[in-house]
């Protein structure tokens, strides 16, 4: 059993940390300048709620070419007036942006959820077999 909850936390840190890694990318190396939105849809989960928005944008790297960019936002997420949004983007890799300060959460979470069952779930185990020997 305890080897599967350490398979499921490795499967979790693997997931977690490939997506995660983008965030900190961004944040270590990302440039910030300013997008047009050219494309807004919220998506549905059911019928009545919505799950998320999906943002398209343009903007002008370093060097003045024209690139896309696309980032999911919370259902929630307002829409500028005036279609401008900060966004942050690689200047070596311009394809990889984002909304300035869209924190991707539930990567954090699996990375999170899955650093516990790999570490948590062996400290626990100590700390029972601790209590048993007394």
């Amino acid at each position: 059993m305890k080897g599967f909850v350490v398979l499921a936390g490795l499967i979790c840190v693997c997931f977690g940390g490939c997506t995660a890694q983008r965030d900190l990318r961004l944040l270590a190396f990302g440039k910030d300048t300013t997008a047009t939105i050219s494309y807004f849809q919220r998506e549905r989960l059911a019928k009545k709620r919505y799950r998320y928005a999906v943002v398209e944008f343009e903007f002008d790297d370093q060097h003045g070419k024209q690139r896309r960019g696309r980032d999911r936002v919370g259902a929630d997420w307002k829409r500028p007036a005036d279609q401008q949004v900060e966004i942050t983007y690689l200047p070596h890799s311009p394809s990889v942006s984002e909304i300035k300060g869209n924190w991707h959460v539930f990567h954090w979470m699996i990375l999170a959820v899955g650093l516990f069952l790999v570490f948590g779930t062996h400290k626990l185990e100590r700390s029972h077999l601790d209590r048993k020997e007394q």
